[in-house]
């Protein structure tokens, strides 16, 4: 006969036995365990003394090799040997050190140097004998290269910055200023809105480093687009106010199309259909928003990332576009063009026609609302 009163000993015996039987096992720390225990002014410390390093270590080798940086060559190859260095480091401190707590300092330390290389060869093109759009040519390849390459967020968006910058330069050059507005409006919306589509096609062992790639690409774009709607702003005391009115219609007009497109991708988001009522009273508020920006330059633009960063819940970007709202109407108020009583009551008007809409818009969702639960009542009156 087995005593049934002393098998739970017996396993708990057996399960100390077990257990100490096993030697201790320390779990790894990783990324995330060691950001959270470092406290944000030691991470700060590590950051801003990787920052200087990097500073004082290419001071040095500027003074030392500072006589023979007079050539295309020697500055290519300088700048070829930083970006190599930089891009050694990120990789160590991403893979090889990604749970060591000095990863915050080789990160900054290989950001300093990168950039080091991006200066120098931002300098050996200034350098060469190209002609101007040749050079932005050359950087913006340069730049799209070390985007796709280096493995650093902040180093991306300052890349993708001087690409865009590139980019607006070869549009002003050749006279076709008034697409720059409206290519990064629609970048800005296919980026944030419709890049998880595109990266659905790529293969899945690739996807996670488009999402990488297109992060810093998408707030290089919303950042382009609410610094150059200030550029228009002061077009009034620059050699663009010479240009004929098509030309700012134009520039408008474009623009309200890429917001259109970007307002269609956020409706479709939630299911909405494209010839709803709905989609009718959104569009036309974007219309409105849209010709008031002849007046207030920048409005629609800060308007779109606006909408944008609230549909994708990133509340820096949201911050920037609420603050730069708020700037250009505070301009457009304090101008001195015009009365202040034209401008109030111009803002006024534009302010009831917009309030008119969201009651339409909130009129038409509780119409919805009820006949849906008419239909959800009536469908469970039949079942019974």
């Amino acid at each position: 006969m087995i005593n049934k009163s002393t098998l739970p000993n017996s396993k708990l015996s057996s399960s100390n036995r077990s257990n100490t039987q096993q030697p201790n096992t320390i779990q790894p720390q990783t990324t995330d365990s060691i950001n959270s225990d470092t406290p944000w002014y030691i991470s700060s410390l590590m950051a801003l003394s990787g920052l200087i390093s990097g500073i004082f270590l290419i001071s040095i080798f500027s003074i030392l090799f500072g006589g023979i940086f007079n050539s295309v060559a020697m500055l290519s190859s300088f700048a070829l040997i930083m970006s190599g260095i930089g891009f050694g480091l990120f990789w160590l401190a991403n893979t090889r050190l990604q749970a060591h707590s000095a990863h915050i300092f080789i990160q900054s330390l290989g950001f300093a140097i990168a950039m080091a290389g991006q200066i120098y060869s931002c300098l050996a093109v200034a350098e060469s004998s190209f002609t101007k759009p040749q050079m932005a040519l050359i950087l913006l390849l340069i730049q799209s290269l070390l985007t796709l390459i280096m493995p650093n967020f902040l180093y991306r968006l300052i890349s993708s910055l001087v690409g865009l910058g590139c980019v607006l330069f070869l549009l002003d050059y050749y006279q076709a200023t008034q697409l720059s507005l409206a290519l990064l409006a629609l970048f800005c919306g296919v980026l944030s809105l419709q890049s998880d589509e595109f990266i659905g096609y790529l293969s899945i062992k690739y996807q996670d480093y488009a999402q990488r790639i297109i992060q810093p690409l998408t707030y290089a774009c919303s950042l382009i687009l609410l610094t150059f709607s200030a550029f228009f702003i002061v077009q009034d005391h620059s050699h663009y106010a010479d240009y004929p009115l098509t030309h700012n219609l134009l520039r408008q007009g474009l623009l309200i199309i890429a917001s259109l497109y970007a307002t269609w991708l956020i409706l479709r988001r939630y299911g909405i259909a494209l010839r709803s009522q709905t989609t009718l009273l959104i569009s036309a508020a974007v219309i409105i928003v849209g010709l008031l920006s002849l007046y207030v330059s920048g409005l629609l633009a800060t308007s779109l990332v606006m909408v944008i960063a609230f549909a994708n819940r990133q509340r820096v970007l949201l911050g920037l576009a609420i603050f730069a709202l708020t700037s250009y109407i505070f301009w457009y108020y304090y101008q001195m063009d015009t009365t202040l009583l034209i401008k109030s009551a111009s803002m006024f008007s534009v302010g009831i026609a917009l309030l008119f809409l969201r009651w339409l818009l909130l009129k038409q969702s509780f119409i919805a609302f009820v006949s849906t639960h008419t239909q959800m009542q009536q469908i469970g009156e039949d079942k019974r």
